[in-house]
């Protein structure tokens, strides 16, 4: 009997499954001077919050090297491999406005290009999150990103987000 291991593996990263750890076995059901081999498997953990089972299969060589396997019959119990949240960081930009009563301010370009860490086939958007001033000063240029996947569904809850909220700056228009 053979049990595959249970992982974690970060998102967006590759589990290369090709030694003796990813699996358990009673190594007295072997015959005598025969070993164990595992079938390498690359696991790509490109969507996270997914669970995947973890079929890793096995070969069996005897002392000559030839592959004995199907001497044996294998059952096979299989362990979860987990894809974790995926981690975003961002920063908002720094951004200024003149004040004019009654108006709203938000920067559309709220996300500044540096550190930008959004694997391939996601893409970023925000809500209009604007920032109401009665004054001039110097407010958090707050914003609320939303991750989309390559069909266009909204997955930030899949992600770990931080936010570096920079400065909006409004200046006072009368000087």
């Amino acid at each position: 009997d053979i049990r595959t291991r249970d992982y974690e593996v970060e998102f967006n990263k590759i589990l290369t499954l090709d030694s003796l750890e990813a699996i358990s076995y009673n190594e007295s059901q072997l015959a005598p001077n025969q070993i164990i081999k595992v079938v390498p498997k690359i696991i790509a953990a490109i969507e996270p919050e997914k669970v995947y089972e973890n079929d890793v299969q096995i070969e069996i060589f005897d002392a000559s090297n030839n592959n004995v396997t199907n001497n044996y019959q294998i059952n096979y119990t299989y362990g979860k491999i987990v894809t974790l949240k995926g981690k975003l960081e961002l920063k908002t930009k720094e951004s200024f406005f003149l004040y004019k009563e009654g108006k709203v301010y938000s920067d559309p370009g709220f996300i500044s290009d540096e550190g930008i860490n959004l694997p391939a086939g996601f893409t970023l958007g925000y809500e209009d999150d604007y920032t109401k001033v009665d004054k001039p000063g110097v407010y958090p240029n707050v914003v609320t990103p939303i991750v989309f996947d390559a069909n266009n569904n909204d997955v930030t809850n899949k992600f770990i987000i931080t936010v570096d909220y920079q400065n909006l700056i409004v200046y006072d228009s009368n000087n």
